[in-house]
C-alpha cells in the first residue's frame, strides 16, 4: 500500500490571509462608496462588482455587461466626450497605464449623479489592449460642493462688480451734488449770515455739518471699496518709517489731546506700502479719538515675530469698551458711541480688517471698559507667490 502525505497548513494560512485581505478591501471600498469593474476588451464583456452596481443604482440583471451598456448611463451631453477619452487612451497608452476621469450619469432609478472612474490597461504580447481593471466611485457630494462653490464665486464676482460700480457712482454722481450743497452753504454763510436770524443760522450750520459728514462718509466708503480693487503690488515696507510718517500727518491731533506715543523698532515686511500707511492711520486715529478726558493719553506701538508673522501691537489707555463688542467694531457703520460724543463714520476699523485680510493676516482686539484697548495685527513677513499674484489688482 502506497500513499503520499502533504502538509497544507501553510497553504491554508496563506488562503486565510488572502481572504481576510479581500474582506478588508471590500469593506474599504464600501466605506468609500467605491466599486470594482473589469472589462475584457477583445470580448467586449464588462463585469461590475455589487458596489459598482450600487453606485449606478441597478441590479446585476439590469446591466448589459458591455462597454456600450456602460456608456448608456452617461448623460447625453457627456457620452461622446467619455467615449472619445477612453478610445484615445486605448490607442495611445502602454501596459499598466492608468486613466482617471469623471462624468455625469443617469442612474437606474432616474436620478443623476457624478462618478469617478479609474482603470489600469493591460496589453497582450503584440501590444494590443486586451483588458482593463479599475474602480468606480460616487463623487456626487464632492461635485455638488464644487458646483456650489462655483456659484458662490460667481456671486462674489458679481458683488465685487457692483461694489466697483458703486465706487464709481460715489466718486462722481454722489459727490457732485454734495459739492454744490457745500458751495451754496458757504455762500450763505459768507454773504447772508447777517440777515439770518438765530434759527436760520442754526439751520445753516446743521446743513453744513451734515454735508461735511456725508463727504467724510463717501470718502471712507470709497477707501473701503478700493482696498482690494485698487491695491498696489506687494513690496518691501519699513513699518517703522511708515508709522513715523503717519505721526507727522497726525501731529495736530496729537498735540490737541497731548498724547504721548512711544514707537519701538518695527519690522520690515512684504506689503502694500500705501495700505500699511492707511492701516496705521486708522489705528492711531482711533486711539487718539477715544481718550479719557483728564487722563494723559499714552499709546505704545511695537512689533514681534510669531512664527512667519509680524505681530503689530498698538496699546492705548483710552476709554476702552466691553469685550463682548469685539466683533462689532470691525463691521462697517457699527458704532459703540454716539456721533455727538465721538465723531466719525464707523468705517475706519472695517478698512483695517479688509487691508489685513488682503495681506492674508489677522486682526483682533483686547479691551476693558475704562482701561484701554490693545489691537493686535498679524501680517506675514513674506507673502507667498500665489498671494502676491492674487493681490496685484489695480
Amino acid at each position: 500500500m502506497l500513499g503520499t502525505y502533504e502538509d497544507i497548513t501553510e497553504r491554508k494560512r496563506s488562503e486565510q490571509i488572502i481572504k481576510e485581505n479581500n474582506e478588508r478591501l471590500q469593506l474599504a471600498l464600501q466605506a468609500a462608496s467605491m466599486g470594482t469593474w473589469e472589462w475584457s476588451i477583445m470580448k467586449n464583456h464588462m463585469v461590475w462588482s455589487p458596489e459598482t452596481l450600487k453606485v449606478f443604482s441597478i441590479h446585476s440583471e439590469e446591466f448589459g455587461g458591455t462597454y456600450e451598456a456602460y456608456l448608456a448611463f452617461a448623460t447625453p451631453e457627456s457620452r461622446q466626450e467619455v467615449d472619445e477619452k477612453i478610445q484615445s487612451f486605448l490607442r495611445e497608452s502602454r501596459h499598466s497605464a492608468v486613466i482617471q476621469y469623471e462624468h455625469k450619469i443617469i442612474r437606474g432609478d432616474g436620478t443623476s449623479g457624478w462618478i469617478e472612474m479609474r482603470g489600469a490597461l493591460f496589453l497582450d504580447h503584440t501590444d494590443q489592449p486586451v483588458r482593463m481593471i479599475g474602480v468606480c466611485a460616487d463623487v456626487s457630494a464632492r461635485k455638488g460642493i464644487a458646483v456650489q462653490l462655483e456659484a458662490y464665486t460667481a456671486e462674489l464676482e458679481r458683488s465685487n462688480r457692483e461694489l466697483q460700480e458703486f465706487a464709481y457712482v460715489a466718486s462722481h454722481d454722489l459727490q457732485e451734488p454734495l459739492r454744490k450743497i457745500q458751495t451754496f452753504g458757504d455762500r450763505l454763510q459768507n454773504k447772508y449770515n447777517p440777515v439770518l436770524d438765530e434759527r436760520g443760522q442754526d439751520y445753516l450750520e446743521r446743513m453744513q455739518s451734515a454735508a461735511a459728514r456725508m463727504q467724510a462718509l463717501i470718502v471712507d466708503l470709497l477707501s473701503f471699496s478700493r482696498v482690494r480693487t485698487h491695491g498696489q503690488p506687494f513690496g518691501e515696507v519699513d513699518l517703522h518709517q511708515t508709522v513715523l510718517q503717519v505721526l507727522q500727518d497726525l501731529e495736530i491731533k496729537i498735540a490737541e489731546v497731548q498724547a504721548e506715543i512711544i514707537v519701538a523698532d518695527l519690522l520690515v515686511i512684504e506689503a502694500d506700502a500705501l495700505q500699511m500707511k492707511q492701516l496705521f492711520q486708522n489705528l492711531l486715529s482711533n486711539a487718539l479719538k477715544f481718550y479719557r478726558p483728564g487722563i494723559p493719553l499714552k499709546i505704545n506701538v511695537r512689533s514681534r515675530v510669531v512664527e512667519s508673522f509680524c505681530e503689530i501691537v498698538v496699546v492705548d489707555n483710552g476709554i476702552g469698551f466691553d469685550q463682548k463688542y469685539t466683533d462689532r467694531i470691525f463691521i462697517v457703520f457699527e458704532r459703540l458711541h454716539g456721533r455727538d460724543v465721538y465723531p466719525g463714520t464707523g468705517v475706519g476699523l472695517a478698512i483695517c480688517r479688509r487691508i489685513v485680510e488682503r495681506h492674508n493676516g489677522y486682526i483682533r482686539v483686547q479691551s476693558k471698559l475704562g482701561e484701554g484697548s490693545t489691537f493686535i495685527v498679524g501680517l506675514p513677513v513674506k507673502q507667498t507667490l500665489s498671494a502676491t499674484a492674487t493681490n496685484h489688482e489695480v
